[in-house]
Parts: structure tokens; sequence; C-alpha cells
């Protein structure tokens, strides 16, 4: 039986963590709320990847928003966004490989709003909150040298891109619904 008050001493046993109380309070949550103390550091963990991978797996790593739901990351030439299901990418994230020196910077041209400011370093591309559809995206990098495709609503894949050119067709009216971002070939 816990009275929800917090020992100074521990609690009288070796604990990694501790509930203290199930009637905690927390500002902008209705009802109560299990209280926990722990006698450790967490260890940070890496963003989920499929198949098991986590993102220290990568030389570089990205993913999209569609239809306003962000996916896991993915990296290395892998596929974020979709196939042929007529759903369009609205924002994207790519940064760098973990313990690798490659600088990203990336740009989306959009419905209605034309090309976005450049983007780097793990920052939010796009327009996820006004659910407007991406048309093409370029990417520029230092450390290595990156190309992008995009998979095109009804055209689909489009060439291997290279530095600062667009995967899919700025302005061209038709959305862009998956990318593969990749070290090119013989590159750095």
């Amino acid at each position: 039986n816990n009275d929800g008050s917090v020992p100074s001493d521990g609690v009288g046993f070796p604990v990694d963590l501790w509930q203290y109380t199930d009637k905690g309070r927390v500002s902008g949550i209705v009802g109560n709320v299990d209280m926990d103390i722990a006698y450790f550091e967490p260890t940070p963990q890496p963003d989920p990847t499929p198949e098991g991978k986590d993102r220290t797996d990568y030389g570089i790593t990205y993913r999209v928003c569609v239809d306003g739901v962000w996916q896991d990351w993915v990296g290395d030439g892998e596929t974020a966004g979709t196939q042929g299901q007529s759903k369009a990418i609205q924002a994207v994230q790519c940064e760098g490989g973990y313990g690798q020196n490659i600088d990203i910077s990336y740009q989306l041209n959009v419905e209605t709003n034309g090309d976005l400011a450049i983007c780097s370093k793990g920052a939010v591309c796009g327009t996820e909150d006004l659910n407007r559809s991406a048309y093409a995206m370029r990417i520029w990098a230092t450390g290595a040298e990156l190309e992008i495709r995009g998979y095109w609503q009804k055209t689909g894949w489009t060439g291997w891109m290279p530095y600062g050119k667009w995967a899919g067709k700025a302005n061209g009216g038709m959305r862009l619904e998956a990318i593969q971002v990749r070290i090119k070939k013989g590159g750095k």
C-alpha cells in the first residue's frame, strides 16, 4: 500500500525504477497518472526503423509525412512513402549517418507554395499542417555524393538525380508519392 510519499532514503531494497504513486497529477492530463523515480540514467535509443534496424545502421536516413502521418525512418536507398496509392508526400526530414561526417540539405516544391526554404540537419521541410502535396524534391550534401529518385503520380520512379537536381517535376501538378536517397555508387 503506497501513501504517495517519496522516501528520502530509497525503498529499502535494490530497484532500478519505483512507482511511488498511481494518483499523481500532471498539468494537461485529465485524471490520475503513475509517478515514478528512476535510479539510473536511461540510455537514449535511436528512432525505430524497419526490419529491426536502428538509425545507426545507415549512412543517411530520411522519413516522410504522407497524408498527415509521419512514417518510420529509412535509409540508404530504401523507400519512404507509398507507391501507386494516390497518397502524396507532404513533408520530409533527412540526416547524415551517425558517426559519419555527412551534412544533407534538402528542398521540396509543393502545391500552391512552390519552392520551400532549404532545410538541413533533420529539420522538417514541408507542409504537413497545410495538407499540400509535394511535386518534387532535391538534395545537396557535403561529405558524400548523394542521389535521389522519386515515385511520381501516374508515372512511377524517376531516374536517379544527382546533387541539386529535382526528383519529380517542380510545379508539375503531379504529386511525389515516395522517395529513395542513397550515396552515389563510386561516390565518397
